[in-house]
């Protein structure tokens, strides 16, 4: 498949698109960056609130564009393509605060066992309760079922 993200007219949230993304190769990412290839994510009425308090809660600067254009965030699956951190391997699986891409590349900082934070430096300055949202657990993920029973607390069908 072809790497492509999906945006949304900040201005016009009715507007959206598919458009290529430009993906670098493995070789080409700087020290520190994983090359994620997203596999799946949750799309809810979270995300349409996330588009709509864009501005105002600066969501739109976790997976920023400069052409007015935003990509929204998701919580979602994805493998790494390629790494150059050390503790993070190709192949690993993560879960984690994503865009609705097809691929993402991250600044992994603080790596452990539970996981990582994006430590972009377009995220340096975002609110404490939004950059809580950063860190995504390394390894094999669970299951999606076994990860909703638990954000449910077991009440979900």
């Amino acid at each position: 498949m072809a790497p492509l993200d999906f945006v949304v007219d900040r201005d016009d949230l009715h507007a959206t698109r598919l458009v290529p993304a430009e993906v670098p190769d493995a070789s080409a990412l700087d020290a520190g960056e994983v090359l994620l290839e997203i596999e799946k994510f949750g799309f809810s009425a979270n995300n349409i609130t996330y588009a709509s308090l864009g501005e105002t809660m600066r969501y739109w600067e976790f997976f920023p564009r400069a052409d007015g254009w935003g990509r929204v965030p998701v919580w979602g699956y994805a493998r790494v393509a390629a790494s150059a951190r050390e503790g993070i391997a190709q192949g690993e699986r993560v879960f984690g605060y994503l865009p609705m891409s097809t691929h993402a590349v991250l600044e992994a900082d603080r790596v452990g066992p539970a996981g990582f934070v994006d430590a972009a430096a377009h995220r340096a300055d975002l609110p404490a309760v939004i950059s809580a949202t950063r860190g995504l657990p390394v390894g094999k993920a669970p299951a999606p079922a076994a990860r909703i029973s638990r954000r449910c607390g077991g009440r979900c069908s």
